[in-house]
């Protein structure tokens, strides 16, 4: 019963740490993006579109793409790295001090107490539940849409004729349906594979000519830019991520920045004056009908319909604002990349198992050993240190050294007779070596005690550096923690800044408004607007301030972690250089034994 409670819980606990990493990873670029568009202010509709569109982007694709990309740029810092080069050396228990993977794993990476292993798996489970339930939704309400599709009436003739016409000046190639319904209170476009437009049929009768043309090139712009398709993932990003603020908040602005896109695109293509348009999507109103794979001409609420109405009177936009949405719609597009940094392998850094020697008992403990990065400090060996002129293939010395415990390996060398040794001795203490062409096995415990006593030294050292790798871990951990509050703090900052955004919209289109000749009572309307919308503004400022002084607060500690991660890698690069010297002189007092061994007889050729 423990064992299947422990094979569920694997799973579920794995799945919290993917959605917490992608949380995190797509709360820091919604925020840049979001802190990047109040700056940039200038920019148009078509590129908030694509920037937030690559938002959500960012969200689906890190609960697939969880292995970053190493990039190897940051200066070597004397710790051996995990992608390095050369001989290992792991499990030298015989004698003091002991090194064993136990002793070296740090704690930070120790299994978390049932109680947090059970909340996280609780949390993954419960997502899978929201996620589910998420999906249902869509399914029923395009289940809906279809329903709506399959009992709406054909419009008229001239209706037709008008869609074709348009359909060429837009550019849309291939047929497209055209119905009335009741049961729709604004014009949308429905139907991924065979799209459909359907108007309002209450509303239908009552619009002038031109009216209807804009309406019909509204939904035809959708079909052109490809907006069904396309508002698949936010719409995927927002059902998986229901729990996130920042990810509804990404879905909701690329569908704001989408209906303008179209709405700029409309008035370019018929020439039609801002006023006019305004004046229909004010006809339309707010639609709270959520449809399933469709693109409604309404907006979902009265700020998202102030903010289009203000992006109407929106001037072109100056070359340098162009540049500038290029350029953050280009680092939006780098985001979606999971990368992570790590330091330059110098040219004595040492190799990781080969995978072949993962099916032998001891070496895939050295292995395990080998994944953190404490043990993999204290593993590791530069095989630039092998003496050129020890005897072996290509020059250098090859053995394995299995210890008194049959747990703990030594090696150098190139293994690519592994399996066959594996299946031949399985665990069993013993010395293999290669020398001019032989190779022999010592299973003379005197000797193997003496081999094992060579290289005790170098297994001492690497004790002490995993002892220091444990100690830059511990740091790491903080200097982790401390970036997910700050990171934290910068998503507070982003939904201030949202918000911020809305109430300089809300301002342009008082503006606007006063531009008209207003009654007194008007007049004394949108004054106490404006004065209401410049105490919540008053007052969002102050937040962002206290934001600001909080993020302040955090970074201190930073300081004082840089400083001890400093002496830690001075301390390593101290230990590596040690490391070296152990290292040469374990090759030529092993180099000595060997030949010895065989000039003694105890060495046997192996058949």
């Amino acid at each position: 019963m423990i064992a299947m409670f422990a094979d569920v819980m694997a799973p579920l606990e794995r799945l919290y740490q993917v959605l917490l990493g992608a949380s995190i990873g797509g709360a820091v670029v919604i925020v840049a993006i979001a802190i990047a568009c109040r700056v940039t202010s200038r920019l148009t509709p078509r590129l908030r579109c694509t920037i937030w569109w690559l938002a959500a982007l960012k969200l689906v694709i890190a609960l697939v793409w969880v292995e970053p990309v190493v990039l190897h740029v940051l200066p070597f810092s004397g710790q051996p790295s995990a992608s390095a080069s050369g001989s290992i050396v792991a499990g030298m228990k015989s004698g003091p001090p002991a090194f064993t993977r136990e002793s070296a794993i740090d704690a930070t990476d120790a299994d978390p107490p049932a109680t947090v292993a059970s909340w996280r798996a609780l949390a993954a489970a419960a997502w899978i539940v929201g996620a589910a339930l998420g999906l249902g939704i869509l399914i029923f309400r395009v289940r809906r849409t279809a329903r709506i599709v399959a009992t709406a009436r054909q419009v008229e003739p001239s209706i037709r004729l008008t869609v074709r016409e348009l359909s060429a000046r837009v550019g849309v190639r291939r047929a497209v349906d055209v119905r009335r319904s009741s049961d729709v209170s604004a014009p949308m476009i429905a139907g991924l594979l065979q799209p459909v437009i359907l108007l309002p049929s209450d509303r239908l009768e009552t619009w002038s000519p031109d009216e209807q043309r804009m309406a019909l090139c509204h939904e035809l712009v959708h079909l052109r830019r490809g907006d069904l398709w396309l508002g698949c993932v936010p719409a995927l990003a927002e059902r998986l991520f229901f729990f996130h603020p920042l990810a509804i908040l990404a879905a909701r602005e690329y569908l704001l920045a989408r209906e303008a896109a179209c709405d700029r695109a409309v008035i370019e293509l018929l020439d039609a004056a801002p006023q006019e348009y305004g004046r229909l999507l004010l006809s339309l109103g707010v639609s709270p009908m959520r449809a399933g794979f469709a693109a409604a001409g309404s907006s979902r609420s009265f700020s998202n319909l102030k903010r289009r109405i203000a992006m109407l009177g929106h001037r072109s936009p100056s070359s340098l604002a162009r540049v500038a949405g290029w350029l953050i719609a280009g680092a939006a597009l780098a985001a979606l990349v999971p990368v992570h940094l790590a330091a330059r392998p110098s040219s004595t850094s040492p190799k990781l198992l080969p995978k072949h020697l993962k099916a032998w008992p001891w070496a895939a403990q050295a292995e395990n050993a080998s994944s953190n990065a404490s043990v993999a400090a204290a593993t590791l060996v530069s095989d630039e240190q092998n003496v050129k002129s020890e005897p072996g293939r290509g020059g250098k010395l090859e053995y394995v050294l299995v210890n008194r415990d049959r747990r703990g390996v030594t090696m150098s060398g190139e293994w690519q007779d592994a399996d066959r040794l594996k299946r031949k001795y399985g665990d069993e203490r013993l010395l293999w070596f290669r020398h001019n062409g032989e190779t022999y096995v010592v299973r003379d415990a005197a000797a193997l005690d003496e081999a094992e006593q060579i290289n005790r030294p170098v297994a001492i050292i690497g004790a002490k550096q995993g002892e220091v790798g444990a100690k830059q871990g511990a740091i790491g951990a903080k200097q982790g923690a401390i970036g997910a509050a700050q990171g934290a703090i910068g998503a507070k900052q982003g939904a201030i800044g949202a918000k911020q955004g809305q109430i300089g919209a809300q301002q342009a289109a008082l503006a606007a408004r006063q531009l008209a000749r207003l009654s007194d009572s008007e007049q004394r309307e949108v004054d106490a607007e404006h004065e209401r919308l410049a105490k919540e503004m008053a007052s969002m400022n102050e937040e962002m301030a206290k934001l600001s002084a909080e993020m302040q607060h955090a970074s201190q500690p930073l300081s004082q972690y840089g400083d001890e991660m400093r002496e830690l890698s001075k301390e390593m690069e101290g230990l590596s250089r040690e490391m070296n010297d152990a290292v040469a002189k374990a090759n030529r007092e092993m180099t000595e034994l060997v030949e010895r061994l065989i000039k003694e007889g105890v060495a046997k050729v192996e058949r």
